[in-house]
Parts: C-alpha cells; structure tokens; sequence
C-alpha cells in the first residue's frame, strides 16, 4: 500500500513538473513574441530608422549613427515608455550602462572608441552620446550629451 502511494506520489510529481515547464515555455513564447511585435511596431512608426545599421556602427565609426539618431529623437514619443528588452532588441547592447542600470549609453560621434579599437574603458570618453534613461524597466527620457 505504501509502495503504491509512493508510486503515485512520483507520477503527480513528474506530472507537475512537466506542467511547470509547459507553462514556463509559454511564458517565454509570449514575452519573446511580445518583444518582436514591439520592434516590428518600432520599425513600421518609423520607417526611415535602420535598426540593422545601427547595430553595425556600434561604435558610431562607421558615420550611420549620427544620421540614425536624428530620427530616433524626432520620433522619440514612439520609443518612450518602452522596456529595456525592446530597447537593446531595437539598438543592440549598449556603449555604457550607469546609474544603477537605469541609464544606457551609445555613441552618436566617432571620438577615441574609433581611434583606438582595443580600447575598452568608455567611461571617461568624449564623444557625443545618446543616453537613455529608464525607471524601473520603462524608458522615460532620451537625450543627448555632447562634450
């Protein structure tokens, strides 16, 4: 008797954690979805905003970005509010990130990052950068800096 209970103690067992990873993988379904439906609205509000151009001149040496900018901040109520996810899906990994995560940089200007390729310390560079800040995980303000 115990040996059954047991038994059927192991199949609820497994039966919850495969409904655990079912409902897991949905959750990630859903999110990565979200993410792409939140580029793919990006891109069709702004169609003249090259998000693959972008990432390409990460390190804005390639002279895109500066153009790039221009129409990401005249259309920058279309971007605010948005989450980091979509944010780094729409212009890649950062430059820098400071203040505690809630503010991303990236280069708008060629400087010592274009002069220098093995140079890897950006925090005292200067260039013109874009810096986005965030609350929580919510964009609320895009602006620039320009030394």
């Amino acid at each position: 008797m115990e040996k059954q209970i047991s038994e059927l103690l192991q199949i609820d067992t497994i039966r919850l954690l495969r409904i655990k990873v079912i409902i897991l993988l949905l959750n990630l379904i859903f999110f990565c979805s979200c993410a792409v439906q939140s580029i793919s609205e990006i891109q069709k509000k702004i169609p003249d905003f090259n998000s693959k151009e972008w990432k390409l001149d990460s390190l804005s040496c390639q002279d895109k970005r500066p153009l790039l900018y221009k129409i990401l901040l005249k259309n920058k109520d279309i971007v605010m509010n948005r989450s980091k996810k979509t944010i780094i899906s729409l212009l890649g990994v950062p430059n820098t990130i400071f203040n505690n995560q809630n503010s991303f940089a990236y280069f708008i200007g060629d400087g010592l990052q274009c002069w220098n390729k093995n140079y890897r310390d950006y925090s005292d560079l200067q260039t013109k950068v874009l810096i986005l800040d965030f609350k929580g995980d919510t964009l609320f303000d895009i602006h620039v800096i320009q030394p």
